[in-house]
């Protein structure tokens, strides 16, 4: 199957790409060996990013946090500012206990997207994971203050 464009019936086109799409449905349904093909296909067909970091994110979820580590690092060559596969890649390398790896993932994530509270936590958790408890609470005080300032401004 090839990408293909369909008419929409108020004019226009909209890009259609069937493998990604069965892929996604083979995941959401967890049959992860259909799903992985299906992402493979896409690969093949339009070396897709978001390809890759579905395939990332199904070898995570099954623990294979280097082949989900190999993914993220493919999409993040076809989308430099992939924050997402930059913050799961930092979550694959906490889980192998490569902390200096991980610190260095999450800085990235922050970088990218700074208000993502998930990301700061994250990094937070690295640090501690690490031994660098200063800095681990210090970006934790930090993130309840600011998060103490968006509640106040709800108010």
């Amino acid at each position: 199957m090839r990408p293909y464009r369909v008419k929409k019936k108020e004019g226009g086109y909209i890009h259609v790409q069937p493998h990604f799409d069965l892929g996604a449905l083979a995941h959401s349904l967890s049959q992860y060996r259909k799903a992985v093909l299906h992402y493979r296909k896409e690969i093949k067909q339009s070396n897709s990013s978001k390809a890759h970091y579905n395939l990332g994110v199904i070898f995570q979820e099954r623990r294979r946090y280097l082949r989900a580590i190999s993914e993220y690092t493919q999409a993040i060559k076809g989308h430099r500012a992939f924050h997402q596969a930059y913050c799961n890649m930092g979550v694959c390398y906490r889980r192998l206990r490569r902390y200096e790896q991980a610190i260095k993932m999450f800085q990235k994530a922050v970088q990218l997207d700074q208000d993502n509270e998930m990301y700061q936590i994250n990094l937070a958790l690295a640090y501690a994971d690490d031994g660098a408890f200063d800095e681990a609470g210090s970006l934790l005080r930090e993130f309840f203050a600011k998060s103490k300032q968006r509640k106040q401004k709800r108010k």
